[in-house]
């Protein structure tokens, strides 16, 4: 039986036992696979680790499983310099072609058929951090799998967190990263999926953190949009606020109705005041929570308290 042979059941094994996904994103191994500077593996098994409990980003840690399969524990001896003469060197170093590593961690192993271990392949394995894993046939053409010793877990410069908050980045670095992209073909849906939703939320948060409390600079006004955000908006399950304008400097509040998805309230901001359009052609500028100024189609004006303003006509239009 050649080598080849084994590959599948080897990643399949991977899978069961090591926890690399097989799943819409990722195929969980692959075979005959270039690992970096030109060094190639049998098999490579990829594990991504999903982190979510960061408030503002997700992100991933991918750990790697490379796999040399050899007939006999004499053929095995000869890859365990190989692996840390050349192999994980060259995953350590950055070049032009990749500059930034997918991976954060890989773990090596050899692999065998045989009835036992040799005690000198186990002590040269345990040396180096190689792990091994006996092939034993089981009758007919069944393998059983034993992993005779854990591979140690060999550190990477991986992507950054922050780089993975950059859809080009993180895409780049995952397709530049031969073995993950043989096993990850889509990064981008990966990102889109996992990363990018609560980035987005997160800009979203901070661009209205922005400008309810950054934007207005007088006391007055600033305690007037306050006060409309608590009486009618903060808690308010029908409506979602969001900031806009430029990035940190975010000088518009629009109110957008959950049931139709239509605005229905928009606040302009200036450092002394602001303004209050009703989406419907009226008007407001309020000053502080006793002083609003609404503008009439004549282009008179009039003035009325803030508390009146929301019981009349801000409160009605959330509640629509």
């Amino acid at each position: 039986m050649h080598e080849s042979e084994h590959y599948d059941n080897i990643g399949e094994w991977l899978i069961q036992k090591k926890g690399c996904q097989k799943n819409e994103y990722s195929k969980g191994y692959a075979k005959e696979v270039e690992l970096s500077g030109g060094t190639r593996v049998d098999v490579f098994g990829l594990k991504y680790i999903f982190h979510d409990e960061n408030d503002s980003y997700n992100s991933f840690k991918f750990a790697g499983y490379a796999v040399e399969v050899k007939h006999t524990p004499l053929d095995a001896v000869d890859d365990i310099g190989k692996i840390t003469r050349i192999y994980l060197p060259k995953m350590r170093e950055a070049s032009p072609k990749q500059p930034i590593n997918g991976l954060h961690t890989i773990n090596y192993y050899i692999a065998f058929k045989g009835d036992s271990t040799p005690q000198d392949l186990l002590t040269q394995c345990r040396d180096a951090g190689v792990g091994i894993l006996r092939l034993h046939e089981n009758g007919g053409d069944h393998i059983d799998i034993k992993e005779e010793l854990e591979p140690e877990e060999h550190s990477l410069r991986g992507i950054s967190n922050k780089d993975q908050q950059s859809p080009g980045i993180f895409e780049q670095a995952l397709r530049d990263t031969i073995c993950i992209h043989r096993v990850i073909e889509n990064p981008g849906k990966l990102f889109e999926e996992c990363l990018r939703p609560k980035s987005r939320e997160y800009k979203k948060e901070l661009a209205l953190c922005h400008a309810r409390h950054c934007y207005i600079k007088k006391k007055e006004a600033k305690e007037a949009l306050d006060y409309i955000f608590e009486q009618v908006i903060t808690d308010n399950p029908n409506v979602i606020a969001e900031g806009r304008g430029k990035r940190d400097q975010e000088d518009i509040i629009v109110i957008t109705s959950c049931k139709s998805g239509e605005p229905v309230l928009k606040f302009e901001l200036t450092t002394k005041y602001f303004y209050i359009d009703t989406m419907d052609g009226k008007q407001y500028r309020v000053i502080s929570k006793n002083e609003v100024l609404g503008f009439l189609e004549d282009s008179t004006t009039y003035t009325i308290d803030l508390p009146k303003l929301v019981e009349t006509e801000i409160e009605p239009r959330l509640k629509a």
